[in-house]
């Protein structure tokens, strides 16, 4: 109906460049560190079933399938350096160009990572969602007999470190002036594109072997569309690690938009002093750094102190953070670590991310704080998923694995997610699932969830549907609100299963009632328009989307102002 599978992950963990980190971007609501729903390739649709726009960034990884021509293209240039693109939605379309006069220094890191992803998509709305680039081609291939199966093999991943990122002015070339975003990585290997019968498409039936070749066509149960893929070149992939020809076209790509430009502030000393005399507390900060020396000037402790207060007391979290340094390291004063700490809580918890990266040290070094291994990953975590701060994402993988391997499974689902979208280490899907797994075994439901979103998209792995059943029942089971719509929306919508309104509708109002959104609205948009077996009731409408208002989500309180119960 509303297609709240993609939303759901759309909101919750979506990656953004910031502070020279890849990262996750600041969250509506306080982050979970638990939090584990992937977000790539097939989860994240541009509109509802109403064609509104849904809420959240567009996707940053997105399949090539249908982009012919850009993906021979992206397969010359990435050898030459970073490839840039311009990549935005019109409308319910996503358009991605690539720029062959435009380009980034520096090269691709290729890792080999074998991995088989397939996908099903039965309908126009599962085409745009899974293949966004390829709807104007494909959709005729799609009818109410047949249905679509990609299948790929990835051989190996090519991309940047995640620590780097790139401005506009980084890049060369007469086309870098419509450049919107650089490609950071690419899932290398091949593919095969046919249609199936709707009778032998389920969860694993009927989907056909990679690299059947044109010896399938004509065949009563599918028929190859487009196939590009050597089962001989892919096998020796696997075997040593490396490309092989015709097994090393772009599948998908991952994109990070181009930073923003530095804000400039004051420069030099009589510049930035008359500015923070005139009010303007950064340029109070910034003096504040000029006393405490450059190494050329012996350092005015005491000066600096009183800039970086002075900042602090204009609500500068800077100046705060960095007068706390001061408390900790005992410049100009004696150390007082405790007085730190207190001082870090206080910016952290009024949104200065700094401050959430020292609590973390705090805590895990014990100085100012009890050593606490748990406490450090949260504000580290914290830190990581506000700002892209690299040591935080960096030290959030390596508390996770270090707590994982105690068989913490929140801890492995973490890592899980961290290690799926790849931040503060490699992008690795396949070790990503197995961590969501390892997490849903020892008793965590977003290692479930996580898992669950990867088998029903085919996301780092053959697509499953009984196998995401089974995840997100797990989940639900152990109350995971997200699980339990998710669930609720295979049901609904028969993806897998046979189609049962009534268990959807009891999964929803689970969901909703678990302080999970996406019930709620599933719930509101049923009684909106009298679907999922349910009568038309605006009253009931209204009441879920005002809950699905109260736990947070913000579209939910529009479309409560604008429905008027009749």
């Amino acid at each position: 109906m509303l297609g709240l599978r993609h939303w759901g992950a759309a909101l919750t963990v979506i990656l953004a460049s910031g502070c020279g980190a890849s990262a996750i971007a600041p969250p509506t609501t306080p982050p979970r560190t638990t939090d584990a729903i992937p977000f790539g390739t097939g989860s994240h649709a541009l509109c509802d079933d109403k064609g509104n726009r849904t809420p959240g960034d567009l996707p940053r990884e997105i399949d090539l399938m249908g982009a012919w021509n850009d993906r021979a293209l992206l397969a010359n240039l990435y050898r030459q350096g970073i490839v840039a693109v311009r990549y935005r939605a019109d409308g319910c379309t996503l358009k991605l160009e690539v720029l062959p006069n435009c380009t980034g220094g520096a090269s691709y890191e290729f890792r080999g990572q074998y991995m088989r992803e397939g996908k099903l998509i039965r309908n126009q709305s599962e085409l745009s969602a899974k293949l966004p680039l390829a709807v104007a081609e494909l959709e005729g291939w799609l009818s109410g007999e047949r249905s679509l199966q990609a299948n790929y093999v990835v051989a190996g991943v090519a991309s940047i470190p995640p620590s780097v990122t790139y401005r506009r002015a980084d890049l060369m070339g007469q086309d870098c002036a419509r450049a919107t975003h650089i490609v950071s990585t690419l899932f290398l290997g091949g593919f095969s594109l046919t249609t199936v019968e709707n009778n032998m498409a389920g969860a694993r039936a009927g989907v056909p072997s990679i690299g059947a070749g044109a010896g399938a066509q004509g065949t009563s149960s599918m028929n190859v569309v487009r196939e590009e893929i050597s089962t001989e070149a892919c096998d020796a992939s696997r075997a040593d690690g490396e490309l092989h020809r015709d097994c090393d076209k772009p599948l998908r790509v991952g994109l990070s938009p181009l930073a923003a430009p530095p804000t400039l502030g004051c420069r030099g000393f009589e510049a930035c002093d008359a500015s923070c005399k005139s009010g303007d507390a950064r340029s109070c900060v910034m003096v504040g750094f000029i006393y405490l020396g450059d190494g050329s000037t012996a350092p005015d402790y005491t000066r600096a102190y009183e800039m970086f207060e002075r900042a602090c007391n204009e609500n500068d979290l800077v100046g705060c953070v960095q007068q706390a340094m001061m408390h900790e390291s005992g410049m100009g004063m004696p150390a007082d670590p405790q007085t730190a700490v207190s001082m870090y809580w206080q910016s952290c918890q009024n949104g200065e991310p700094t401050g959430c990266e020292r609590l973390g040290f705090a805590h895990l070094k014990g100085i100012g704080a009890v050593q606490d291994n748990n406490r450090a990953l949260d504000f580290f975590d914290q830190a990581c998923q506000t700002a892209g701060l690299r040591d935080s994402c960096m030290n959030v993988v390596y508390l996770a694995k270090f707590l994982c391997q105690q068989n913490n499974g929140t801890r492995c689902s973490q890592l899980g997610s961290y290690t799926y979208m790849g931040v503060g280490t490699a992008i690795d899907k396949v070790e990503g699932l197995r961590l969501y797994e390892r997490g849903c075994e020892l008793g965590d439901a977003q290692g479930c969830r996580g898992a669950g979103m990867m088998y029903r998209e085919g996301d780092g792995v053959m697509q499953d549907l009984g196998r995401a059943h089974q995840l997100f029942r797990l989940a639900c089971d152990r109350n995971d609100g997200d699980s339990c719509g998710s669930l609720g929306d295979m049901f609904e919508s028969g993806e897998g299963v046979p189609t049962d309104y009534p268990q959807a509708v009891k999964l929803f109002e689970r969901s909703c009632g678990l302080g999970s959104y996406i019930g709620c609205m599933e719930l509101a948009g049923s009684y909106e328009q009298g679907e999922t077996g349910l009568t038309k009731d605006l009253e009931r409408a209204h009441y879920y989307y005002d809950a699905a208002c109260q736990v947070g989500y913000q579209d939910a309180c529009t479309e409560a102002q604008q429905l008027v119960p009749q």
